[in-house]
């Protein structure tokens, strides 16, 4: 059974730098190394919540972790610069440029960003001195890696997914951390890096070694489970969620900016495969020309982190997106965005940058089942309201404002198959001071157009004369998320 630990990272982050490297060498150590979990949980005893002899013969009882395991990870650093014993608050100068490495967590729903398994059973006594060190302890690696931890009530079983002790083969991908050579001592766990490189001229504390683990290579890029599900749904796949983390997230202020580079993406991606009316039909092409079809080509979807609203707000960030196709995924095309991997922008201009972000694959089958928030369900909707904003694809020229959107978004709706015949019943336009504020915020133009090319956006509430089931993306740059509809839930 053993005994196995929880850690959580609220902040998303965890920083710390191999004992082998330089605090400015861009290094970071992941999974934690066990000498460093033995040295924090100690570290929790001089605290005060425990006796630090204790705390030591706990370790020592424990051992070497046998496993971890980890939710995904990307790893990215930060610059900035630092005051030396030189810089005065009255001057310039007397700083020095440093690196800040760190690991991005993607979190999970159902399981901790870290899980740290022992071996060896604990008596009840020890059972409950570590868990009252597990559940005080403030960080693990720097102080930025603000940590929640617990000591797990269900019972851990590793497997090739996990970090295991000389785990080795072909197909594993392994890593060397610091950990206790024997049974360590009080002294060697509460020697510092300075008294190691300074007194003793060592690269590493006495008492330890270079311990080997191993994993399977394909952990971490695409889970077994999705996986799993990709072989059921293969031939029923109208919608693929993918997940966004990067080092720095993307607002939702911004979206047209990533939807519009995964779209180029993907077509990339598909350029080499067999011309079939699918195909066709995710890259928006009939023929030699652009596709006229109903609309029925890709829509690629922006999801907030946290949707707590039917508007999304341009402070929100991006937590995922949702590619869609009412006319279905081939498996073939279905595989080769499901390795993309990566999303990036050459460009330099700053204005049409964006943070790289890792894309994990979330979901695949229906859009009402991997994307509840933007679809109303079986028996549909009536009354919807815009998530982001509406850009209108007609000019308004006489018109009032209500009499201008009604008609262009009566068109719109006479443009798509799903909505063919359903006319709006009701306009309501929301311009209000907050909402204002935030429309102009958005970019309303794709990474190519100058910024004069910029749209007109609307916040706007519609009631249709029949329900719609959803998703509802009307008007100009709906392929790329704008003008997306969500229904008002009673």
């Amino acid at each position: 059974m053993g005994t196995t630990v929880e850690v959580n990272f609220p902040l998303g982050r965890y920083h710390a730098t191999p004992w082998d490297a330089g605090a400015n060498s861009g290094y970071v150590e992941w999974p934690p190394s066990p000498w460093r979990v033995m040295r924090a949980l100690v570290a929790v005893a001089h605290a005060g919540v425990a006796d630090v002899d204790a705390a030591v013969a706990l370790v020592g009882r424990l051992g070497n972790p046998s496993a971890f395991e980890s939710a995904p990870i990307t790893t990215g650093t930060t610059r900035h610069y630092m005051p030396d014993v030189k810089h005065r608050t009255d001057d310039r100068g007397g700083t020095d440029l440093v690196l800040d490495a760190f690991v991005s967590i993607a979190h999970r729903d159902s399981l901790p960003d870290l899980r740290i398994h022992w071996d060896a059973e604990l008596a009840t006594e020890e059972h409950k001195l570590l868990t009252v060190l597990v559940e005080n302890l403030p960080y693990l690696g720097r102080s930025e890696s603000v940590c929640e931890a617990k000591v797990s009530e269900h019972l851990a079983e590793p497997d090739a997914s996990w970090w295991r002790v000389g785990t080795v083969g072909d197909d594993i991908e392994t890593v060397e951390l610091l950990a206790a050579d024997g049974v360590p001592s009080r002294e060697e766990l509460e020697a510092t890096p300075t008294m190691v490189r300074g007194k003793l001229r060592s690269v590493y504390p006495p008492g330890t070694r270079l311990l080997g683990y191993g994993r399977r290579r394909d952990v971490g890029r695409t889970s077994s489970a999705t996986r799993a599900r990709w072989s059921r749904r293969r031939g029923d796949v109208t919608a693929i969620r993918l997940e966004l983390h990067g080092n720095v997230a993307i607002r939702m202020r911004d979206f047209l900016k990533p939807t519009d580079r995964l779209h180029a993406a993907i077509r990339s991606a598909l350029d080499d495969v067999e011309d079939t009316a699918e195909v066709a039909a995710i890259i928006g092409k009939d023929g030699g020309g652009p596709r006229r079809n109903g609309h029925d080509h890709l829509h690629v979807i922006p999801i907030p982190r946290r949707v707590t609203a039917e508007r999304f707000k341009g402070s929100d960030e991006i937590g995922s997106v949702v590619l869609w196709t009412p006319r279905g995924m081939s498996p073939e095309a279905v595989d080769r965005i499901c390795r993309i991997g990566r999303l990036w922008t050459s460009d330099m201009v700053t204005e049409n940058s964006f943070p790289t972000q890792r894309l994990l694959v979330a979901g695949l089958g229906a859009v009402t089942e991997i994307a509840d928030e933007i679809t109303a369900g079986g028996d549909g909707a009536t009354m919807w309201r815009s998530a982001t904003p509406y850009l209108p694809v007609r000019h308004q020229k006489r018109k009032t404002i209500e009499e201008f959107l009604q008609l262009d978004l009566d068109k719109e709706l006479g443009y798509r198959d799903a909505t063919a015949g359903v006319e709006v019943v009701q306009v309501d336009v929301e311009d209000d001071r907050a909402t204002a504020s935030d429309l102009v915020r958005f970019r309303r133009r794709r990474l190519r157009e100058r910024r004069e090319q910029s749209r007109r956006g609307f916040s706007v509430r519609v009631t249709l004369s029949k329900p719609v089931a959803g998703p509802l993306l009307l008007g100009q740059l709906s392929h790329f998320g704008a003008g997306l509809f969500v229904p008002l839930r009673q």
